[in-house]
């Protein structure tokens, strides 16, 4: 029984030492990078849903009421479709997101800087 103790005490001596607060961060980062993921991908699911909804509920009024809102529900199925996708992907959903991110701060900047030309032939570089 003390062998057994030993043991596992050596043991848990050996996993402790290698603890440090990088590894913690490290670690941190990259857990909530892939909660992130399955946010985005819930998301997705439910906007896929309402625009379902949105659809069938339009469809069974035959004209009765308020009609559907057919630009909002393709909105919803292109957007829900693209954050399944990318929240599928795993660690790729934060990055798709944060490129969007980081898009919209070149225009931002170009917007500032007075530079539209920059902004509309971006991508002709």
């Amino acid at each position: 029984m003390n062998n057994l103790m030993l043991a596992m005490l050596m043991l848990n001596n050996t996993q402790s030492s290698n603890w440090d607060i990088s590894t913690f961060l490290t670690n941190l980062t990259t857990q909530l990078k892939s909660w992130g993921g399955l946010v985005i991908m819930l998301l997705g699911v439910v906007m896929v849903v309402v625009a379902i909804w949105k659809v069938a509920t339009g469809l069974m009024s035959h004209g009765k009421g308020q009609p559907p809102n057919w630009l909002l529900i393709a909105i919803l199925f292109l957007l829900g479709g693209a954050f399944v996708v990318a929240g599928a992907s795993g660690m790729e959903a934060f990055n798709w997101v944060a490129g969007i991110a980081g898009g919209g701060k070149q225009t931002i900047i170009g917007l500032g800087n007075g530079g539209t030309t920059t902004i509309l032939f971006n991508g002709l570089r």
